[in-house]
C-alpha cells in the first residue's frame, strides 16, 4: 500500500509524493553530499494514476541513517526492515512526484494510506478565505511572505501584490 505525502513548492505548488511498503528499504547508492534516490519512493506514474497531475522530481531533506531514509510512521511494509542504530540525522533524497491542483487534496483514493502532511495541506486550503483576512498583517515577516505565496498559489490568485512595511513595525 502506498503512503502519499503532500508538500508546497513555490513555482510548482502542489506536490505528492509517495512511499510504498513493497520497496526495498536501502538503495544500493551510498552518496553522503548529493541527493540519492528515494529506495522506497513509489514511481510518478504510479501516483499519477491515482492523482492526476503532471510527474515532478524533488530534493527533499528527510530523516535518515546510513542504510537509507526513515520510513513515515503510517508506511506499513511488507517484509520487516533492519533496526537502524545510531542517531537519524537530515539528508538530501530525491523523490519522484506529481504536480496536482490543490483541489486533489479533497479527493482521497480509497486504496491510498494518507500522510499527515496531507490534511494539513487539506486544511490550509479550506481555511484559504481565513488566511486572506489574517495575512494582510503579517506580510512584513517571512512566514507571513510564504503564507501569502502558498495562499496565492492554492486560489490561483494572479492580480498584483504589493509587499511593504506594515504599520506595526
Amino acid at each position: 500500500m502506498l503512503v502519499v505525502h503532500a508538500l508546497w513548492s513555490p513555482g510548482r505548488g502542489v506536490l505528492l509524493w509517495a512511499e510504498d511498503g513493497e520497496r526495498p528499504a536501502t538503495g544500493r547508492s551510498r552518496a553522503l553530499r548529493t541527493a540519492r534516490p528515494h529506495p522506497f519512493a513509489a514511481p510518478a506514474d504510479a501516483l499519477a494514476a491515482l492523482h492526476p497531475g503532471t510527474p515532478t522530481q524533488v530534493t527533499m531533506l528527510l530523516p535518515a541513517h546510513a542504510g537509507g531514509p526513515l520510513p513515515s510512521p503510517e508506511l506499513v511494509r511488507s517484509a520487516r526492515a533492519a533496526t537502524p542504530r545510531g542517531e537519524p540525522e537530515l539528508r538530501p533524497w530525491a523523490l519522484p512526484a506529481v504536480a496536482v491542483d490543490a483541489a486533489e487534496l479533497d479527493d482521497p483514493a480509497d486504496e491510498l494510506r494518507y500522510g499527515a502532511s496531507v490534511a494539513h495541506l487539506r486544511a490550509v486550503a479550506a481555511n484559504q478565505s481565513d488566511f486572506v483576512k489574517f495575512s494582510c498583517g503579517i506580510v512584513a515577516s517571512p512566514v507571513g511572505v510564504f503564507l501569502l505565496c502558498l495562499l496565492c498559489s492554492l486560489t490561483r490568485f494572479s492580480g498584483t501584490v504589493r509587499l511593504g512595511r506594515s504599520g506595526n513595525g
